[in-house]
């Protein structure tokens, strides 16, 4: 629900313009994490200048923060790393939202996937019963 400040402004034209409406279309979760990734950017949050910083029209950055529409996969890159924000997490949800955290978890993979197979084995091992609660 809107505070009496907003539901005035709103009632007189006069809205501020840094006010983004909670996101209602199919995507909204995506837009939620648009947004998250723009604020913990510190990016401006004005259409005019996201617009410039992601090289793309006022309406679709727009749709983006309502969840209108998703970006393309070469453009969520390019949010992603001007944001400096998980692509996996941008994109779907999942992972972690830091780079960082990422990469980390990619490289351990790679090791693990290196390692022999008695190795692996003993790997799985291990995580299920830290996965079950043991």
């Amino acid at each position: 629900m809107l505070s009496q400040k907003y539901f005035l402004a709103a009632q007189h034209g006069s809205m501020p313009r840094t006010y983004v409406a909670p996101p209602t279309g199919p995507h909204k979760d995506f837009a939620l994490r648009f947004r998250e990734a723009v604020k913990r950017a510190g990016l401006p949050t004005t259409l005019a200048k996201l617009k410039l910083i992601f090289g793309v029209s006022g309406p679709t950055v727009h749709d983006w923060r309502h969840g209108e529409q998703l970006p393309s996969s070469s453009m969520m890159a390019v949010i992603a790393s001007k944001t400096n924000v998980n692509y996996d997490w941008l994109a779907t949800g999942r992972g972690s939202i830091d780079v960082q955290a990422s990469q980390d978890a990619y490289q351990l993979a790679r090791r693990i996937e290196r390692a022999p197979i008695e190795t692996r084995r003993y790997i799985e091992a291990i995580l299920s019963v830290a996965e079950s609660g043991r």
